[in-house]
């Protein structure tokens, strides 16, 4: 926003900070910042809660920088353009996601975005216990896009266009020890594991923090393109989303 030539109001943790202490509703949270505002963007830890704050903020745009363990549009739209901008294409892809499909909220948002293109394959790599729900499942093979679970290196396919690796999300936990458990199994790219498994002309994509995914030996490799080109794109794609919304495109 400020690249453009605004100005933000940021508000951390309101639940803290603002008349939320006091008991106030998280609906007229929303409608205060709707006074303030000419458009809210919110990261909230209940999934949803982007949804019903913009059914709540009616005169302004709201847009969803993460609800819990739902979706991250914009995550997916600034993957999206980095997908287009090195491989020429969002159709007839093949891709491997792996972390953990059950809970993250990008993970989600991608298989979204890459469901709207034709003849799209994904591999989910993730241990057994981090699988898509069936529900998901079902839902996004009936969408069109082809779902491949696997809980193995060995069966990462040797055709993959892009690799995009997500943390275990120790947030989305009941327990340390859940969480433990499944940090036991999970999955590390090495360049040992881009030499054995990955084809030269493939891009590998973290939509980051990275913990405990991505080896910094790999950082040197052409194909990561994590910082070379996936977090300035995520500056410009919400640029121009801003830019779309508040009528200044």
């Amino acid at each position: 926003m400020k690249r453009l030539g605004g100005q933000t109001l940021d508000i951390q943790s309101p639940e803290i900070v603002s008349s939320v202490a006091k008991g106030e509703t998280f609906e007229d949270t929303i409608r205060t910042f709707e006074a303030y505002s000419d458009a809210i963007v919110l990261r909230h830890k209940i999934a949803g809660s982007a949804k019903l704050a913009a059914e709540t903020a009616s005169s302004i745009p709201v847009i969803n920088a993460g609800d819990g363990n739902n979706e991250h549009p914009t995550q997916t739209l600034l993957d999206l353009y980095t997908l287009y901008d090195q491989l020429g294409r969002l159709n007839n892809l093949t891709c491997l996601i792996a972390g953990d499909p059950l809970n993250s909220r990008v993970i989600h948002s991608l298989i979204r975005g890459l469901s709207l293109f034709n003849n799209n394959t994904v591999y989910l790599l993730s241990p057994p216990q981090l699988q898509l729900t069936r529900d998901d499942f079902l839902f996004w093979s009936a969408r069109g896009i082809r779902i491949i679970e696997i809980s193995s290196e060995k069966d990462i396919p040797g055709d993959c266009h892009f690799w995009y690796w997500t943390r275990i999300q120790q947030e989305r936990f009941a327990s340390r020890e859940e969480y433990h458990d499944a940090m036991k199994e999970r999955f590390i790219v090495t360049p040992k594991l881009l030499n054995d498994y990955a084809n030269k002309d493939m891009i590998l994509l973290d939509p980051l923090p990275r913990v405990g995914t991505i080896d910094p030996a790999v950082d040197a490799d052409k194909r990561a393109q994590y910082f070379r080109s996936q977090i300035r794109n995520g500056l410009y794609t919400r640029m121009a989303l801003l830019a779309l919304l508040l009528g200044m495109a």
